[in-house]
């Protein structure tokens, strides 16, 4: 993969880069006013409409110096990127290519120092949740965990452009004796009321000791997909976000090894809304992405599903998977593999999900410093994407786990977006 005109990297884009990171810092979440919301029942409203684009306007009051500060964010971008593009045709994400992307997104900013996971830490960092426009950074809204729940831990999005759903913890510390509890929270966008509300979720919460895993919310958000459990209990679920009732798979083996039972982002729809994609170590002869039938009845993991990709027979029990998604239009599986014979090295490939062919290799990443490169939004053929740390970071001093970075991957190119280094995951 290439930056922008295919070229290496040059001391100007560094400084763009550099200039666009600072910029973005100065305009911090902590300046937007939360939206302390009440965590109470609300009854689930069905979606208004869909949409290609995510709007979303900014509060009435307080809001004058954020927005004055995000406006001079933008001018300063858009005169940035017009200087790199006029010395490196390409190299800047143009109006035709940010009209492919999303509009806005939901991303998990640090409100704290991001460190997490040690003795005498927190088990995970402090989060709000901030929508951000996409082209910009800026940001429009922000809300905090309900009490008393301390941190969102998850965000995953629906197709319509309105619908988030998050995942919310109490505080806990290091050494832990039980991982607390899961409860998951609905955001809805009023694009034309200029606001978001927050509301519980009927399906049961994760319980203490649960281990929650991975999510993944269905286009038309009516169904969310978790992993959660530990071990030999590691289960996949399937909640009806209207009814609260739930349809549990079996057997366990889901993830990315049997090393390791985290998934990073790895459930994902098709937009048929019953085919669902997952990461699977467990069968012998059977590990790989799989595709469940979600309409099928019974809740045979195994025999609901089909191997779309299998791994390699040399990574039985290892984490040969870091990621793996199907696109929207269910022709493709894009995944993120450790590079065979290499040490500390990935391979960001596209294969065929009716064949298990590799059909391109999008990139190779060979810097690791807790980054791996993550897909987090595609087009409906997989040809546009969103993926964060695909480049070295530059800093990792004050959150070891965040997303330093995101851009544009369109045609081999990688073009980078304004973005917030205080972000440990976001989602389209």
């Amino acid at each position: 993969m290439t930056r922008g005109g295919g070229g290496a990297v040059t001391p100007l884009e560094d400084r763009v880069r550099d200039a666009v990171r600072a910029k973005a810092a100065e305009v911090p979440p902590d300046a937007v006013p939360p939206l302390r919301l009440p965590a109470r029942r609300r009854r689930l409203l069905p979606l208004a409409h869909g949409g290609s684009e995510r709007k979303q306007a900014p509060a009435a009051r307080g809001w004058a110096v954020p927005a004055a500060a995000g406006i001079a964010v933008v001018a300063i971008l858009a005169v940035l990127f017009a200087v790199a593009g006029a010395v490196h045709r390409g190299r800047s994400a143009g109006p035709s290519g940010l009209a492919a992307l999303p509009r806005y997104y939901v991303s998990l900013t640090f409100t704290g120092n991001g460190q997490c996971c040690r003795p005498g830490q927190l088990f995970t960092p402090t989060t709000r949740a901030v929508v951000r426009a996409t082209a910009s950074g800026k940001a429009v809204a922000a809300v905090d965990p309900p009490r008393p729940y301390g941190t969102f831990v998850g965000v995953t999005g629906a197709a319509d452009d309105r619908t988030f759903i998050l995942a919310a913890q109490k505080l806990a510390y290091f050494p832990l004796d039980t991982v607390p509890a899961t409860r998951f929270f609905v955001l809805r966008l009023d694009p034309s009321g200029g606001h978001a509300q927050l509301t519980q979720l009927r399906i049961p919460a994760v319980p203490p000791g649960g281990a929650f895993t991975d999510f993944s919310l269905s286009p038309d958000g009516t169904r969310l997909a978790i992993v959660s459990g530990t071990g030999n209990d590691l289960r996949l679920s399937v909640a009806n976000l209207a009814t609260g009732s739930q349809r549990t798979y079996r057997p366990s083996g889901i993830g990315t090894g049997s090393t390791s039972d985290l998934m990073q982002n790895s459930l994902s729809w098709g937009s048929d809304g019953r085919t669902l994609a997952f990461l699977y170590w467990g069968a012998s002869g059977g590990g790989g992405v799989r595709l469940l039938d979600t309409a099928a009845p019974g809740s045979d993991l195994l025999a609901n599903s089909r191997l779309a990709v299998g791994q390699s027979s040399s990574a039985t029990g290892m984490a040969y998977w870091i990621q793996a998604r199907l696109t929207p239009d269910g022709r493709a599986i894009i995944a993120n593999r450790d590079r065979p014979g290499s040490n500390f090295s990935q391979q960001l490939v596209e294969f065929s999900a009716r064949t298990g062919k590799v059909t391109r290799v999008i990139s190779k990443i060979t810097h690791l410093w807790g980054d791996d490169e993550q897909v987090r939004w595609m087009s409906p053929d997989g040809r546009v994407l969103i993926v964060t740390d695909a480049v070295a970071a530059h800093d990792h001093s004050r959150a070891p786990f965040a997303d330093v970075d995101a851009g544009m991957v369109t045609g081999g190119h990688y073009t980078p977006l304004p973005w917030s280094g205080r972000t440990f995951t976001a989602a389209w």
